[in-house]
């Protein structure tokens, strides 16, 4: 929260949603409460923990704004975060719009690799080889974010990916270089951490993008050897681990898709 009330940019509406905590968090927001509502529009939500997907689409069908951004537990924005992305966004008659980011791990900042690269215009393919766009840097119009549908509440983890796949095959994106967030990772509580076979809900939703009529006979031969790889590596996975949940449905997708080739 600290992060936001040090935004530059002020005309913010600050949305909490207590997706069923059982920490302190309510404790915490009491703490901040006074501070906050004397900075912004600030409205608190509290629902039955019904997962990420959920707390973020009711944070969206709650804002009275046309813009939104998320800000994920373990993330923070840099004060200038909201204020250069508007702009850009107004320079360039955007709808969605992310930022590069800082990624430090135990404190420790991390560089990340070549396959990371961010970039803007047409990422569809490079967004589906690796999730470029971290959730916290997006800047997205409420009626764009609605349009496609919103994050999947069926996903435990990567809506995030999946809904920029739906939004990336349709249009090109806009992207700010420079860094507005820093990304924390290495902590035991994280999902990415404590969810295993994450790329089970990447092929899911590479298999939704195959199946639609959205996507261009170019691309097609290359998402499906995307979603092949990302196959391949699963079932070896679910060899080792001798964990049999999802194999089938897994290697049935593998076998239709490459039929399709």
């Amino acid at each position: 929260m600290s992060s936001v009330a040090c935004q530059t940019w002020k005309n913010l509406e600050l949305i909490i949603v207590d997706d069923g905590s059982t920490d302190n968090t309510l404790e915490l927001l009491q703490k901040w409460r006074s501070s906050l509502e004397s900075s912004f529009r600030f409205r608190w939500i509290s629902q039955k923990n019904l997962g990420v997907s959920s707390a973020r689409n009711t944070g969206v069908q709650a804002a009275e704004g046309d813009w939104i951004a998320f800000l994920d537990s373990d993330d923070e924005w840099l004060p200038e975060k909201i204020d250069v992305q508007m702009k850009t966004a107004a320079d360039n008659n955007s709808s969605f719009i992310y930022c590069d980011e800082i990624w430090m791990r135990h404190s420790v900042r991390v560089n990340p690799k070549k396959k990371h690269q961010k970039q803007g215009g047409n990422i569809f393919l490079p967004s589906a080889r690796e999730c470029l766009i971290g959730c916290s840097t997006v800047v997205i119009k409420k009626d764009f974010f609605n349009k496609f549908g919103g994050f999947r509440e069926d996903f435990l983890v990567c809506e995030d990916y999946d809904l920029w796949l739906k939004i990336t095959v349709c249009t090109n994106v806009d992207y700010c270089s420079q860094p507005l967030v820093v990304r924390h990772g290495g902590r035991e509580d994280q999902l990415s951490l404590a969810t295993k076979c994450m790329d089970y809900y990447r092929v899911k939703a590479i298999d939704g993008i195959l199946r639609s009529v959205l996507v261009k006979s170019d691309d097609k031969k290359e998402l499906i050897s995307i979603l092949e790889n990302k196959c391949e590596i699963l079932l070896a996975g679910y060899l080792k681990h001798n964990n049999t949940k999802n194999h089938a449905e897994v290697l049935s997708l593998q076998t239709y898709w490459r039929a399709a080739l």
